[in-house]
């Protein structure tokens, strides 16, 4: 396994001072994190921005609402195709050895993505071309995919030593981007206010710090790709309730997206079936290959598509639902989106500064989905104040379900691959597209109890996928043993690993 120190190269006339040689990589470390930091900031700030500015864009640019919409979807598609190339670069990353140099690092083709996203704000904050703009907005998702997939990609693999501070950094990474989203609607309302109207210096902002860590991050060196068996033995020296279950069945034997050496579960007994028995547990068929790893993939993917899905639908729709089914007024129902907003940004702090005081994810996990149900149920009563409430509980609920999500396959000794990543966030891109879509259609026939009744169906789905993932996991509940070596001889499923 690569030591930690290797992720900082000692600089010359370090060899002759040790202890200053290992306060380096810590502050390296420190460094790359508020680097990326800044780019969660970049791109939520680039996404809050947009939609305050649709009028802007439609009086400047001549185009219409429909138009624009299709941009915004243009933009969408454009950060799916960004993600998919940096999951294969990252892939590409991976299969390097230690100490080989890649021609190509990957924080020379993140800076090279916040260059462009920083030129696209830049031209959107003064664009008076309905074409440059669609390109812009292209181009800007592109990078965007790029950028916010390697942040949290990288992220992981710069404190994959430690998973307490793993956790930590991911949720803070996440809230960064919270904020972006959150700051830059009050800077734009408020140039709008005194500048007649004029969107560009919350525009010209974002692309000054853009290009300002662009300049800085090829500086930095780049976090290797972790060994195989780091996210293991990192869950096993972290004191967590997390036991060593490998099977003698098992030992030397390679998995992709496992370690060989060690497993890590929950396990409520310390009997374990044999190879030939007819139902097993995860972790004791040596024919079963990466089984848990699909498992696990599986749950978070599950979770991540459905916890943005709520969140996208409930921010585009909630104003709808309120003013038509409930006879609410636009300005009291732009108050309670703003207050949908404000917990959620709560919810992704809390997390921030919480999340290292936790042993496990799972129990936030289900927190926040039992937080979802409850909130999705109590819209079906028809009293403003619960709608209200309800609105604040859906924020609360998904606030932390992606960044806590992350961090679960190295907690159970699973190394989160470029391509794991890489699906978990297409499966969030395509959940936060597709259930806002399936509810403008229902809406569209008037199905407005709808809102609430498809929440809370998800949710419950969601509740149920995550429970049986976890007795599965935690060794809890035994599978047939034809099933799960069927799951681990599929080339289909390994094309994610």
């Amino acid at each position: 396994m690569r030591p930690v120190e290797d992720y900082a190269p000692l600089l010359v006339g370090d060899e002759e001072n040790p202890s200053k040689a290992t306060r380096k990589p810590a502050r390296q470390r420190i460094a790359v994190t508020v680097c990326y930091c800044f780019i969660m900031v970049i791109n939520g700030g680039a996404c809050g921005a947009f939609g305050p500015s649709l009028e802007v864009f439609e009086r400047t640019t001549g185009l219409s609402q429909a138009v624009l919409g299709g941009a915004v979807m243009q933009n969408r598609l454009a950060k799916l195709a960004g993600t998919v190339v940096w999951g294969y670069f990252a892939s590409r990353l991976q299969k390097y050895k230690p100490g080989e140099e890649p021609v190509l690092t990957a924080h020379y083709l993140m800076g090279s993505a916040l260059l462009v996203s920083g030129g696209c704000c830049a031209v959107l904050g003064y664009s008076h071309s309905g074409t440059t703009l669609q390109l812009m907005m292209i181009m800007s998702g592109f990078a965007y995919g790029i950028s916010d997939s390697g942040a949290n990609l990288l992220i992981l693999w710069v404190w994959h030593h430690d998973i307490r501070r793993q956790r930590v950094n991911v949720a803070v990474l996440n809230a960064m981007f919270t904020i972006g989203a959150f700051v830059t609607p009050m800077v734009i309302a408020a140039s709008m206010h005194y500048l007649r109207g004029a969107i560009y210096p919350a525009y010209y902002c974002i692309a000054v710090v853009a290009i300002c860590i662009a300049s800085v991050l090829p500086l930095l060196p780049n976090p290797p790709p972790p060994d195989a068996e780091a996210d293991a033995e990192a869950a096993e020296a972290d004191g967590t309730e997390l036991t060593s279950v490998a099977s003698p069945a098992t030992d030397g034997a390679e998995m992709p997206g496992t370690s060989s050496k060690s497993k890590s579960a929950l396990s409520p007994t310390s009997a374990k079936a044999t190879p030939t028995s007819s139902w097993v547990y995860l972790g004791d068929d040596p024919a079963e290959g990466p089984a848990r790893t699909y498992v696990m993939l599986l749950a978070i993917c599950t979770l991540c598509f459905f916890a943005n899905g709520c969140e996208h639908t409930a921010a585009t729709w909630l104003p709808s639902f309120g003013i038509k089914h409930r006879g609410l007024g636009e300005e009291t129902m732009a108050i309670m989106t703003s207050n949908f907003w404000t917990a959620m940004s709560a919810g992704r702090l809390a997390w921030a500064c919480l999340s290292g005081f936790i042993t496990s994810a799972w129990p936030p996990i289900f927190a926040n989905t039992a937080c979802c149900v409850l909130a999705a149920a109590a819209m079906a009563v028809p009293s403003h104040a619960l709608l209200w409430s309800s609105a604040m509980g859906i924020g609360l609920g998904v606030a932390s379900s992606f960044p806590a999500s992350m961090t679960l396959p190295p907690e159970m000794g699973i190394t989160m691959s470029a391509r794991m990543m890489t699906t978990l966030q297409l499966c969030a891109s395509f959940g936060e597209m597709l259930c806002p879509f399936i509810m403008g259609l229902v809406f569209n026939y008037h199905r407005y109890s709808w809102f609430y009744g498809l929440m809370f169906v998800w949710e419950v789905g969601v509740a149920v996928v995550l429970f049986v993932a976890w007795m599965l996991l935690t060794r809890r509940l035994p599978l047939p043993a034809a099933v799960v070596r069927c799951l681990g001889r599929s080339a289909c499923l390994r094309v994610v690993l």
